[in-house]
């Protein structure tokens, strides 16, 4: 049940970036597990490591998306789509 809500709060309440905002209104609709559950998979997307010297923009976002999918297999596609755009804006 909980794979579900996590899916719901990433849909309906990220986009670009995590903020405390967003946080609250996450733990406020689902509660502390879900807010937990998605602040790891943004963390995770957002600090995965890249070697910019040889990868570029997009094959690292391509790669970011694969591995979401892999550690987390419980997310849809929505899901790994929006945390791949976090993962891409935070390094604009």
């Amino acid at each position: 049940m909980i794979m579900k809500t996590v899916n719901a709060a990433i849909s309906k309440y990220l986009d670009l970036w995590w903020d405390e905002d967003k946080a609250e209104a996450i733990k406020a609709k689902y509660g502390n597990e879900t807010l937990s559950f998605v602040k790891e998979i943004y963390d995770y997307a957002v600090n995965y490591p890249v070697d910019w010297s040889s990868e570029t923009y997009a094959a690292a976002i391509d790669k970011v998306r694969d591995s979401v999918k892999q550690n987390y297999p419980y997310l849809d596609e929505n899901s790994v789509r929006i945390i791949g755009i976090c993962f891409a804006y935070s390094w604009k």
